[in-house]
């Protein structure tokens, strides 16, 4: 197997670096995110935000469970041909 130096070189980075906090994660993270924030460049985030099961149904007063059933959510998500229940609330 062939010796690539840049990899080497990473991995040295990788071990001082870990070594200089003694191998605490937390510690590392916090020291790379001081330095993200001190280097004065835009953060970007593509993390996913979680999807809110906010409808009317929710709004009136249903729970989650009644709210997609009671807006016919599932049957009609799914084409099951099922009658969308009324919500007497």
């Amino acid at each position: 197997m062939m010796k690539d130096e840049i990899v080497d070189q990473v991995r040295q980075m990788r071990e001082r670096q870990a070594a200089k906090f003694n191998y605490d994660l937390k510690a590392i993270v916090a020291d790379a995110r001081q330095r993200q924030k001190d280097s004065g460049h835009q953060v970007v985030s593509f993390a996913r935000k979680p999807k809110k099961l906010v409808g009317y149904r929710i709004a009136r007063g249903c729970d989650e469970f009644h709210a997609a059933t009671c807006t016919g959510a599932v049957a009609g998500r799914f084409g099951l041909g099922l009658p969308v229940p009324k919500c007497g609330v």
